[in-house]
């Protein structure tokens, strides 16, 4: 994707006079606060949505006293195109749209909430991506960073706009900043240059999105092109070339400082993989390694990644809802101790489910299937099943707790929603899916 804001020598942010058409406001806040900035700053706005306004009303809540031109709900239309000077898309948003092909033949200028807080932003950045792990690796970054002494905003994919942030950052600051394949597709060339950026890992992903798994990749690649530092797993595609020295591989093995902290917080090999590529990041900076350390003791699971969020009668359940690639599961699956009674399935990002699927029948001891992906998944249990394994397909979450509980004849064991897929078609996000799964919980644990 190339973008080209209008105006080049106005400052990033004099928007006064601009006619800033939202094609999608979202539910997501990204695009929310966007408008915010870009109304601040004197642009026209005016706002299209897909959805109605029931569905759309926390979104609509948050603008509340934020002038528009025109709120146009349940359709796109070509004319408000034709008024605008800029549109600000969702990232998420396919370039084979047939409005944004509309846009691009009009001339209009396309860009997106993290292009605007890029453009404006004084700070140094450390920027994260990867297929999982993305979010508690740049949450661990941001520990990291804090033993430069320096004030840390945290934000981006991880679901928090930095815009909301950019008067109080200043140049000394740090952003940690978590970047999706679908942002870093739509960004201008040479806009994202970064102190420091880590890959987690790199596994097929989004491939309803991406045209295939070398144009995913080749979208992750983008962060490392003008990055001064890169952190990479060992096991990287061939075909990237990224020109920037120094490249780092993540710190393992006895030279890892991580191997005598005894204090690490969070449980499985993952999660010190993330830690240690979190800490290589701050070794290239040269950061201290004892104050890194210090910082890092003080990180806590984030909400809805193997979060523990109740015990009863020997039940521990918990929330892996951020789980949304097979590779996630596959490692929460590694991190606990059984008995495990697990939850899986939702919709499909043309995933390969092969190697979970083995898992799961070796470390399962009940699995409840849920959502589109569920015959699939089905499928691939029952082909690699070596013992008699139970498994049923549920309509709800609320079917697949109570028959999960009904399982768990042999306690103390573990509950766990890790669905291993995106939760469209029965939830808005993964979010939404984890809460509900709190609050289905929490009744059944309260009676």
């Amino acid at each position: 994707m190339r973008t080209i804001m209008p105006d080049s020598k106005s400052h990033p942010d004099d928007w006064r006079g601009r006619n800033v058409l939202v094609m999608g406001l979202g539910l997501f806040g990204g695009n929310v606060s966007a408008t915010r900035y870009l109304a601040s700053r004197g642009a026209n706005i005016a706002i299209t949505d897909l959805r109605n306004k029931d569905a759309l009303a926390p979104s609509l809540a948050a603008l509340n006293g934020i002038p528009l031109v025109r709120l146009i709900l349940e359709r796109h239309e070509e004319a408000d195109i034709d008024w605008a000077d800029t549109i600000l898309i969702s990232p998420a948003v396919k370039p084979s749209n047939p409005f944004i092909a509309y846009s691009k033949s009009q001339n209009k200028t396309i860009t997106t909430e993290l292009e605007l807080f890029l453009r404006a932003c004084p700070a140094k950045i450390a920027a994260v991506t990867g297929s999982n792990g993305k979010s508690t690796t740049t949450t661990m970054l941001s520990h990291v960073l804090k033993a430069s002494g320096q004030r840390v905003f945290l934000g981006g994919n991880i679901g928090h706009s930095l815009l909301d942030d950019l008067d109080q950052i200043k140049p000394d600051d740090w952003i940690a900043l978590e970047v999706s394949s679908f942002q870093l597709a739509w960004l201008p060339d040479g806009l994202l240059r970064p102190e420091v950026a880590i890959l987690t890992n790199l596994t097929p992903n989004h491939l309803d999105w991406h045209s295939d798994f070398e144009d995913y990749s080749n979208s992750k690649a983008r962060l490392f092109e003008h990055a001064k530092h890169v952190i990479l797993p060992e096991q990287t595609p061939p075909s990237w070339t990224i020109d920037v020295s120094p490249i780092y591989l993540r710190r393992a093995g006895g030279v890892n400082p991580l191997s005598s902290f005894s204090l690490f917080p969070l449980p499985g090999e993952h999660n010190l993989l993330n830690a240690q590529a979190a800490m290589t990041a701050g070794l290239s900076l040269g950061f201290d390694v004892q104050a890194m350390l210090y910082h890092l003791a003080e990180m806590k699971s984030l909400p809805q990644r193997l979060e523990s969020i109740a015990t009863h009668n020997g039940l521990t359940f918990i929330n892996d809802s951020a789980a949304t690639t097979p590779e996630s599961t596959f490692e929460a699956l590694r991190s606990l101790d059984g008995p495990l009674h697990l939850i899986i399935g939702g919709s499909d990002k043309g995933a390969d489910f092969t190697a979970v699927s083995k898992l799961i029948v070796e470390r399962c001891a009940s699995v409840a299937l849920i959502g589109y992906l569920a015959p699939r998944l089905e499928a691939l249990i029952l082909e690699h099943q070596v013992r008699p394994l139970p498994l049923a397909s549920h309509t709800d979450l609320a079917s697949a707790i109570d028959w999960s509980i009904l399982q768990a004849t042999t306690r103390p064991a573990t509950i766990l929603l890790s669905p291993a897929a995106a939760s469209f078609g029965m939830y808005l996000n993964y979010e939404q899916r984890g809460q509900d799964f709190n609050r289905l919980v929490a009744e059944r644990v309260s009676n």
